[in-house]
């Protein structure tokens, strides 16, 4: 009997150390299953970000004409600006239009990269070519609108015609240099 007792401490001994062994091993094959995951998914993350990296890199270049086709539709810088009013100021002249720039002034904008260029004109002449005039202003090649415009239409006795005159505000995207 104590042979026997002593193989059932024996036996129960040995089975509570397997049964502890079983469940560290368990907690540590959890433990380090969970690390597993959290490395996997940290290396898809990974592989993710590097073919959307690649996919834009490849759209960049697939696009390079067509952005360079669109930034000459975008005024850049002073130089863009001082362009672009002599260029105004020019189309007004072939007109027959009087156009003076009354205020010129850079405000930002929400867009990184870019700015706002507000132009305020003031202009006389033939009701017919300021209509022209500010037909050009509503369809110019540029990131641009018109924000005020005011038409003022006069009548002169003594020659017997019409003429015209008002002012207009204009925006315009200017990329910054």
């Amino acid at each position: 009997m104590n042979t026997t007792n002593k193989l059932l401490t024996v036996s129960l001994t040995c089975l509570l150390l397997s049964a502890s062994l079983v469940a560290y091993l368990w907690f540590y094959l959890e433990d380090k299953g969970t690390k597993l995951q959290a490395d996997l998914q940290t290396v898809h993350d990974r592989d993710e970000l590097e073919r959307e990296y690649k996919r834009l890199q490849e759209l960049l270049e697939k696009t390079e004409t067509e952005r360079a086709l669109l930034e000459r539709h975008v005024i850049a810088g002073e130089n863009g600006t001082v362009s672009f009013l002599s260029l105004i100021d020019e189309v007004a002249d072939e007109l027959g239009v009087e156009l003076s720039t009354e205020a010129l002034k850079v405000e930002t904008t929400d867009e990184p990269g870019f700015d706002e260029l507000v132009v305020e004109f003031s202009f006389k002449g033939q009701e017919s070519q300021i209509i022209r005039l500010v037909k050009m202003f509503e369809t110019l090649p540029y990131h641009s609108r018109l924000t005020a415009l005011e038409l003022i239409r006069t009548y002169n006795n003594e020659t017997g015609q019409w003429s015209m005159g008002g002012n207009l505000t204009l925006k315009l995207s200017i990329k910054e240099t």
